[in-house]
C-alpha cells in the first residue's frame, strides 16, 4: 500500500490524490505587449507550463501571445495576423 493524501468531497467524488500530476504557479508577467523572453531558474524544478490571456475584450482585431521554453528560458512571440496588433496580455506560468 502507498503512502499519500487523498481527498474526497461530500458526495464521494475524489478531488485530490497526491499520486496526480499537480501543477504549481511560479509567477506571472502582465501587460506584455511585444515579442520577449525571460530567464526564470525556478522553472528547473519540473516540466514547465505556461498560459497567456488577454485581460480585456479589444475593440479591434488583436493577436494573443504563444508561450515557448527552452530550459529554464520561457519565450513568448505574437502572431503577426494582417490586420492585427498584439494586446495587452498576461501570462502565467509554472511547473508540474
Amino acid at each position: 500500500m502507498g503512502l499519500g493524501l487523498q481527498i474526497w468531497d461530500e458526495s464521494g467524488t475524489q478531488v485530490l490524490d497526491s499520486s496526480w500530476r499537480m501543477g504549481r504557479v511560479l509567477g506571472q508577467l502582465t501587460g506584455i505587449t511585444s515579442n520577449g523572453s525571460q530567464n526564470i531558474p525556478d522553472l528547473s524544478q519540473g516540466a514547465p507550463w505556461g498560459l497567456a490571456y488577454q485581460t480585456s475584450i479589444p475593440s479591434s482585431p488583436a493577436v494573443g501571445a504563444f508561450v515557448t521554453f527552452n530550459g529554464t528560458t520561457m519565450s513568448w512571440a505574437f502572431d503577426s495576423a494582417a490586420g492585427s496588433s498584439p494586446f495587452p496580455t498576461t501570462i502565467v506560468y509554472g511547473v508540474y
